[in-house]
C-alpha cells in the first residue's frame, strides 16, 4: 500500500507518483484528504478511473456535484472503472 499526498493541484505529479508506486509493487494506492479532488469534473470521476487502467487500484475522497451542497465522498477505482462510492 502507498499513500500519495501533494500540497497543490498537480494532476501529473499525482499520476506519476501513482504509477511509480505500482511499478515498485504497490497493490493499492490511497490518496488521502481529498487527494482526488483535482481529477473530478462535474461530479464525474472518469479521470480517477482512467489512472487505474493497467495500474494499481486506488481509494480517494472528493466532492460530488450534489445540489444544493456537494457531498464529501470516498471512491474506489480499479481496472479503469469506479468500483464503489461511499456518500
Amino acid at each position: 500500500m502507498a499513500a500519495i499526498q501533494v500540497s497543490e493541484a498537480q494532476e501529473q505529479v499525482e499520476e506519476t507518483l501513482h504509477r511509480a508506486a505500482w511499478t515498485e509493487g504497490t497493490e493499492v494506492v490511497v490518496w488521502p484528504e481529498f487527494g482526488g479532488i483535482w481529477f473530478i469534473l462535474n461530479g464525474k470521476a472518469d479521470e480517477l478511473a482512467r489512472i487505474t487502467a493497467n495500474c494499481a487500484p486506488s481509494v480517494t475522497t472528493f466532492e460530488d456535484n450534489h445540489k444544493p451542497l456537494p457531498h464529501k465522498v470516498a471512491g474506489a477505482f480499479a481496472g479503469g472503472k469506479e468500483l464503489a462510492r461511499y456518500e
